[in-house]
């Protein structure tokens, strides 16, 4: 696992000349202010650390280990996100976004002052959902379920899925405080569904 700061992660992009940026890193490197000092900074921090080197043209090269967990991030023609947001308490929200390319999956958490980088299997993915989104004692399938006011929710979870040249999907499910999760159908109704269902949604990605 590698954690690198915006800057890092700008100066690595450019070096890499990336293909595509997530909006979510984007926006973190626009939020440090200005680009010219933040790539140096960037470069700086990762000569430090033993990821890049200068070569004698005065040329950087990135570590081999770090290209390899950051070219599905810049190159991947496919990303999945999950989103598990507490309606109560947001400082728990926990997010995870993969990126996928040729075979290799690269997943990246945000962490307080950057974001964190590391090539797992799709066997990560379905663990992660199964920590999202764990049985409830008294699940439910296809029945309606009463949600009068937010307060009836203890968290969202929303699961992203966008691939190049596809349309990209979002799916949001709700988890009730009386223990059952649900999706909201075309006509507004909040219909039940298992938890095992959601995960099986998503288990060939």
């Amino acid at each position: 696992m590698i954690e690198l700061s915006p800057g890092e992660m700008l100066f690595i992009g450019q070096s890499m000349q990336a293909k595509y940026i997530d909006y979510q890193y984007a926006n973190a490197i626009e939020a440090c202010g200005d680009i010219s000092t933040l790539k140096k900074h960037g470069r700086d921090s990762l000569e430090k650390r033993g990821l890049c080197e200068e070569d004698f043209s005065g040329d950087m090269t990135i570590s081999d280990e770090v290209v390899t967990v950051m070219k599905p991030v810049f190159f991947g023609e496919k990303t999945i996100s999950f989103v598990a947001a507490e309606v109560e308490n947001p400082l728990k929200t926990k997010a995870y976004n993969y990126h996928f390319n040729e075979g290799k999956i690269t997943k990246v958490v945000q962490k307080d002052e950057g974001f964190s980088f590391e090539t797992v299997k799709n066997e990560d993915i379905i663990d992660v959902l199964n920590q999202l989104i764990k049985p409830l004692e008294d699940e439910i399938n296809g029945q309606e379920v009463d949600i009068s006011d937010e307060k009836d929710i203890s968290r969202v979870i929303s699961i992203k899925k966008l691939e190049i040249g596809k349309e990209s999907s979002v799916n949001v499910y709700f988890e009730t405080k009386d223990g059952h999760y649900c999706k909201e159908n075309e006509d507004g109704q909040f219909i039940s569904i298992i938890s095992a269902d959601i995960v099986k949604l998503y288990e060939e990605v």
